[in-house]
C-alpha cells in the first residue's frame, strides 16, 4: 500500500503525533510505503530525527495560505498513484483528493470551525472518508457541522523513556532541586508565549533558591547588550526532545492552549497549565471541558499569565507534591488501533 502522508508543523505537535501513527502503520502493515512531506517546524522536527520527508517549504505562519495549498496540492498531484491520503490539518486536501485525484483520504485534526462559531466552514472536511480527532470527545461539547464520519479516538500520547533520575544526570542537574520546565506552544516568540515565559522568570527571581533551576524551552528574547549571566535559569531553545526536559522537571508550567497538557499527565508530570491566549484568539468551545477532564486526575492546575508571581510560585510548591501520584490510565489512545482504522480506508488492489 502507498500513503501519501502531509502531516503539519506549527510546533513539535503535529508531528510527534504523526510519527507515532506512521510507526504504527508499519506495525499493522509491514509493506506500507509511507510518503511523507512537512513544513516548517514539522520538516525541522523530521530532519532532526532522521526521517525522510519533503520539505513544503512554508513557514508556520502560512501554513493556512493558499500558497501552501498549492504546494500541498502539488505534491499529492505528483504521487498520484497513492492508495491512500492522510492529512493532519491541511484542510484543503480532501476536496482535492476527492474531485482532482479520485484518492481515498483521511483527515486528522484537534478542532472544527463550528467550535469557533464558523459552522458553515466545516464543509472544507465533508470530502474526507473519516475525520480523526486524537481529543476526547467530552473536549468537542459543539457537534461539528461536516457530513464526514467523525471519530474521537482520545489523544495520542507517548510515554516519556527515562526516569527522572537519568534525565537529571543527563542534564547536568542535582537530584534534589526544585526544577521547573516551561514549554510556551510551538511558536515560543508569540505574545502569549512571551507572557508566560516573563511570569515564570518574575516568579523564579523572587522566589527561588539559588540551586532551583528554571528550564525554558525557548531562545532568550534579544537585549542590549550582553545578557546577564543567571545560574539557576537556562534558556534551552527549541529541542527535538523536550521530553527529556518534562521528566527531569518536578512541575511544568505548560501553554494550556496545545496538548502538551495530556502529555504531561498521562506520564505522570504535574503540570501547571497556562490558559493566556494570544490577542484576539478566540478559545475554542470544548477547551474548558479538557481542562476540567485534565484537571480531574489530580495532577493538572491552572493559571493565567496576568497571575501574580507569588500565586504562580505557590501553586509550583503545591505541584511539586504531586510527582509521585498514581498516572490515570484507560482515556489515551493505542497508536495501533488509530492506524489500522486509517488504514481500513485505502485502496486494497
Amino acid at each position: 500500500m502507498r500513503v501519501n502522508f502531509v502531516s503539519r508543523g506549527h510546533g513539535y505537535g503535529h508531528a510527534a503525533r504523526d510519527l507515532r501513527i506512521m510507526a504504527a502503520m508499519r506495525q499493522v502493515n509491514p509493506g506500507i510505503q509511507i510518503r511523507l512531506a512537512s513544513a516548517g517546524s514539522g520538516a525541522d522536527y523530521y530532519r532532526s530525527r532522521g526521517v525522510e520527508a519533503v520539505d513544503l517549504g512554508f513557514d508556520d505562519a502560512d501554513d493556512m495560505s493558499e500558497a501552501a495549498s498549492w504546494r500541498v496540492w502539488r505534491f499529492l498531484y505528483e504521487r498520484a498513484d497513492a492508495d491512500l491520503v492522510v492529512s493532519d490539518e491541511f484542510l484543503t486536501v480532501p476536496g482535492f483528493c476527492r474531485h482532482v485525484l479520485d484518492v481515498p483520504n483521511v483527515l486528522i485534526t484537534d478542532w472544527f470551525f463550528a467550535e469557533y462559531g464558523q459552522r458553515d466552514a466545516d464543509s472544507i472536511m465533508d470530502d474526507a472518508l473519516e475525520v480523526v480527532v486524537p481529543d476526547f470527545p467530552e473536549a468537542h461539547p459543539v457537534p461539528p457541522a461536516t457530513t464526514a464520519p467523525v471519530w474521537f479516538c482520545g489523544p495520542l500520547v507517548d510515554a516519556f523513556a527515562p526516569q527522572r533520575a537519568e534525565a537529571r544526570k543527563a542534564l547536568g542537574l542535582d537530584e534534589d532541586a526544585l526544577v521547573m520546565t516551561v514549554a510556551a506552544g510551538g511558536r515560543p516568540d508569540r505574545i502569549a508565549a512571551l507572557r508566560i515565559q516573563l511570569q515564570a522568570l518574575q516568579a523564579w527571581s523572587r522566589y527561588a533558591a539559588p540551586t532551583d533551576q528554571l528550564l525554558l524551552l525557548a531562545d532568550p528574547p534579544p537585549t542590549r547588550g550582553r545578557a546577564p549571566a543567571t545560574p539557576n535559569v537556562r534558556w534551552v531553545g527549541r529541542t527535538d526532545r523536550p521530553e527529556l526536559y518534562y521528566r527531569a522537571a518536578d512541575v511544568v508550567l505548560a501553554d494550556a492552549l496545545g496538548f502538551t497538557g495530556c502529555e504531561l499527565v498521562a506520564n505522570g508530570v504535574p503540570v501547571i497549565a497556562s490558559v493566556t491566549p494570544d490577542p484576539g484568539r478566540a478559545v475554542r468551545a470544548g477547551f474548558a471541558e479538557r481542562m476540567d477532564m485534565l484537571e480531574r486526575t489530580g495532577l493538572l492546575t491552572r493559571t493565567h499569565a496576568d497571575e501574580d508571581p507569588a500565586a504562580l510560585w505557590d501553586k509550583v510548591r503545591e505541584m511539586r507534591s504531586r510527582s509521585d501520584d498514581p498516572r490515570p490510565g484507560g482515556v489515551w489512545a493505542d497508536p495501533l488501533d488509530v492506524a489500522t482504522r486509517i488504514l481500513s480506508h485505502g485502496r486494497t488492489s
